[in-house]
């Protein structure tokens, strides 16, 4: 008997971005589809990112400048397989910007404790860029244009074995508008989605407590790229 390792030969790919397969979406992770933000198609184009009924916010506040020491993080678990992470994106908005304005930032892969805090590091990333999506995040029955979302995508280099992680982020935006923000997963006729117990940090990490919307917990959208080794045992 012996142990095989084989990599997954599926290619993937989101919102035209590549960087290796997808070997982790925490919407699909979540049970809500693509990127977990879209809920409607957009008159002029693109689509909506709507709060749903009995939420009142857009996004949590994912800045590292201009007075912000933010952080976000959201788990994932690695389990019977090691991931080769190359690449990851999130989703951001600046209110009322119409161009690129996420501009860099600090984004981590950290232990997950037995605790469930927010552990050692593990690897940390490099902004590579950010480009406007297609989508608009609202306000529940509010369709305005002022948050458009924008993909950013960054690079990793790190193997992870199984285990509990976080990734943890903020990010550099641009002067005068807010943020950046980033919006939690939509999932459409629900507040919340299962288990959803991201964290948000307002001291650069030093504390953190649960991410919610009234009492409704929230995870956030991100995906990982790479490669996924699977041990398999033949003859």
């Amino acid at each position: 008997m012996k142990a095989i390792m084989i990599s997954l030969a599926v290619c993937a790919c989101a919102n035209g971005f590549t960087q290796g397969q997808i070997v982790y979406n925490n919407a699909e992770a979540n049970d809500v589809g693509q990127e977990g933000l879209k809920t409607g198609t957009r008159s002029l184009g693109g689509f909506w990112s709507e709060v749903q009924k009995g939420c009142t916010v857009c996004g949590f506040r994912s800045a590292n400048w201009n007075g912000g020491n933010d952080r976000l993080a959201d788990d994932f678990t690695v389990s019977n397989t090691k991931w080769q992470v190359t690449g990851a994106t999130l989703w951001m908005y600046q209110t009322n910007a119409v161009v690129p304005t996420v501009k860099g930032g600090l984004f981590e892969i950290r232990k997950k404790t037995a605790a469930g805090g927010v552990g050692a590091l593990v690897s940390t990333g490099s902004f590579l860029r950010a480009k406007m999506s297609d989508m608009f995040r609202i306000h529940n029955g509010q369709p305005l244009d002022i948050r458009w979302l924008q993909q950013v995508d960054v690079q990793f280099d790190t193997v992870l074995t199984p285990g509990d992680y976080y990734l943890v982020w903020s990010a550099t935006g641009t002067w005068p508008f807010s943020g950046p923000w980033t919006p939690y997963l939509a999932n459409p006729g629900y507040k919340t989605t299962y288990g959803a117990n991201a964290l948000q940090s307002n001291n650069g990490g030093a504390g953190w407590y649960s991410v919610q919307d009234g009492l409704s917990g929230q995870d956030f959208p991100f995906v990982f790229y790479g490669q996924r080794f699977i041990s398999s045992r033949g003859s």
